[in-house]
């Protein structure tokens, strides 16, 4: 019986910490060869409805931007910097960090060029950003 209670406790204790987990943004990734040895990377996030994800241009003393960080290699040149389509993109006044911020709804779209200086490499890196939706 004191083996079932404790079961009990420790299932009522963690249910409340995964309710509060949300994903209210799923990324996916590809590319597109663009020339024998150059690339487009494409990062899209569809996002749920009422959420919204920022843009990667936004001021220090805003919240967290959109940022792509790739591991340097002697196998890849990127080309440029990561460019985010216009598309489904919303530019206003936000009360809360009292600027004008642009933020992304239903899906964003990021790409980043790239040149191969050798053939089958992988590209690594990561993806920061912040999601809000008109609560959180």
């Amino acid at each position: 019986m004191y083996k079932a209670i404790i079961a009990l406790l420790l299932i009522f204790s963690t249910t409340p910490t995964f309710a509060q987990i949300l994903e209210p943004v799923k990324w996916s990734y590809e590319y597109k060869q663009i020339s024998d040895n150059e690339y487009e990377l494409i990062f899209t996030a569809n996002i749920d409805e009422n959420w919204a994800v920022y843009s990667q241009f936004i001021n220090d003393d805003g919240p967290i931007p959109t940022t792509f960080t790739f591991e340097e290699s002697d196998a890849v040149e990127f080309i440029g910097n990561v460019e985010e389509s216009d598309e489904n993109k919303v530019t206003k006044y936000d009360a809360v960090f009292e600027m004008e911020l642009s933020k992304f709804f239903n899906q964003a779209v990021f790409t980043q060029k790239i040149k191969l200086k050798k053939e089958n490499i992988v590209v690594k890196g990561s993806l920061t950003y912040m999601t809000c939706d008109d609560q959180q």
